[in-house]
């Protein structure tokens, strides 16, 4: 079966939608102040939905058999 990508229930497209955080290290210089060059630590994914382009819908990722994306239940963005 040819794979459709999923839409929302507007019909408008999905884009999925994934928040990130880093978190920023500064070393103590030995005079006792922070660096002025920061160390970034790896980012750390703070979860992924779908959203439509259209209006205020968004719905859980779910993966099909072939491990593609497909629209899963409404997700409430809070």
């Amino acid at each position: 079966m040819k794979y459709k990508k999923p839409v929302c229930e507007c019909g408008g497209e999905l884009q999925t939608t994934a928040a990130y955080c880093c978190d920023i290290i500064y070393n103590i210089n030995s005079n006792g102040k922070k660096a002025k060059k920061p160390k970034y630590s790896t980012d750390t994914q703070d979860g992924e939905h779908l959203e439509c382009k259209s209006c205020d819908n968004a719905y859980f990722i779910e993966i099909d058999d072939k491990s593609r994306i497909i629209r899963g239940e409404e997700y409430d963005i809070i």
